[in-house]
C-alpha cells in the first residue's frame, strides 16, 4: 500500500539530475559521504552535482559531475541559487537543516528540492519531509540517509563515512 508521501510527485521516477547541498561543516560533510554513496548506488545514471562551502571544493567527494563552491562572503544563497537555473536538475537534496541552504535550491529552479521541514523552511521544500526520530537522536549518516527512503530501501552500504584519498590526491594537496 502508498503511503501519501510515497505517491508524491517526486518519487514516482528516477531522477536524471541531482543537486546536493551538502552541509558547510568538514565533521557533517564527512557524515554526508554516506549519503552520496548510497545516492550514486541508488541512481547509477543521474549526473550528481555538489555545493560545497569555500575551502571544501579539493576534498575527494563521492559525486558524478560538478563540484560547485559556494563562498558565502562573495555572494548570496538567493543570487547562487538564481545562478544555478537553466541547468536542468530535476532534483536537489537538501542536507543542511537550515534556513538559508533551503532558500538557496528554492532559487535554483529546481522542481523536487527534498529535505527535512523545520527551521521555517517547510514551503521552501517541495516536499519537506518528516523525520522518522527526534532530531538528533540518530546518527547523523542515517539521518541523511532517510532522505532516500521514499525510493525504497538504500543499498547496503560496503563502508561508512569516509574520504576516498589516493597517494596522488595526498601528495597533491597536503604539504
Amino acid at each position: 500500500m502508498t503511503t501519501p508521501m510515497l505517491a508524491h510527485p517526486a518519487f514516482q521516477r528516477d531522477p536524471e539530475s541531482v543537486l546536493v547541498r551538502t552541509p558547510n561543516w568538514l565533521g557533517d560533510l564527512v557524515m554526508g559521504t554516506a549519503f552520496l554513496q548510497a545516492l550514486l548506488q541508488r541512481f547509477p545514471a543521474a549526473r550528481v552535482d555538489l555545493i560545497v562551502r569555500k575551502g571544501f571544493e579539493a576534498l575527494p567527494l563521492p559525486h558524478r559531475g560538478d563540484i560547485i563552491t559556494y563562498d558565502r562572503k562573495q555572494i548570496g544563497p538567493m543570487r547562487f541559487g538564481w545562478n544555478l537555473r537553466g541547468r536542468g536538475y530535476t532534483h536537489a537534496f537538501v542536507l543542511p537543516p537550515s534556513f538559508s541552504a533551503a532558500w538557496m535550491l528554492r532559487w535554483s529552479g529546481t522542481p523536487w528540492r527534498i529535505g527535512y521541514h523545520g527551521e521555517s523552511r517547510a514551503y521552501l521544500l517541495n516536499p519537506a519531509l518528516s523525520r522518522q526520530h527526534a532530531p538528533r537522536s540518530v546518527h547523523l549518516t542515517a539521518e541523511y540517509l532517510e532522505l532516500l527512503r521514499p525510493w525504497g530501501e538504500h543499498p547496503a552500504l560496503s563502508q561508512g563515512p569516509h574520504l576516498p584519498t589516493t597517494p596522488d590526491w595526498v601528495a597533491t594537496h597536503l604539504p
